[in-house]
């Protein structure tokens, strides 16, 4: 038998380890510091304030949103080299993606993109991570 609990709506909640809770709060963590930030429209915070919402009830079930949030950090240099990082934030119907990447430039080589990492999570599945420091 399936050890999933259907909740009063019928959606599954999500099935969450203990590393999960982890990237569940560092994004509440990000959303608080754009929350706070005085350059926000209403229309931004409104998108902000809906993200939290559904950060707070995970592993609980969501209702169906659909949202996009895309952070992009400041360019720093490192002697000659410059690299910025970027953070992404995706909930549509029920599926959260969380991912993050960034860019860097040496005048020497050039620039290029990668990735760092990608959670995702679904109602009534384990959660998907994959973590690319060992590649960057």
């Amino acid at each position: 038998m399936d050890d999933r609990k259907i909740i009063a709506d019928g959606n599954y909640p999500y099935i969450f380890s203990s590393d999960d809770y982890n990237i569940v709060s560092a994004t509440k963590e990000l959303l608080w510091k754009i929350a706070r930030r005085e350059m926000l429209s209403a229309r931004q915070l409104e998108v902000i304030a809906r993200a939290l919402q559904v950060f707070e009830v995970l592993p609980s079930a969501i209702p169906d949103f659909k949202i996009q949030i895309q952070i992009t950090g400041p360019r720093r240099m490192f002697g000659s080299h410059e690299i910025y990082h970027w953070w992404n934030i995706e909930i549509e119907d029920a599926e959260v993606v969380v991912s993050s990447g960034g860019h860097f430039y040496r005048p020497e080589t050039g620039g290029d993109t990668f990735s760092s990492m990608r959670w995702s999570a679904s109602p009534g599945f384990a959660t998907d991570y994959h973590d690319y420091l060992d590649s960057i």
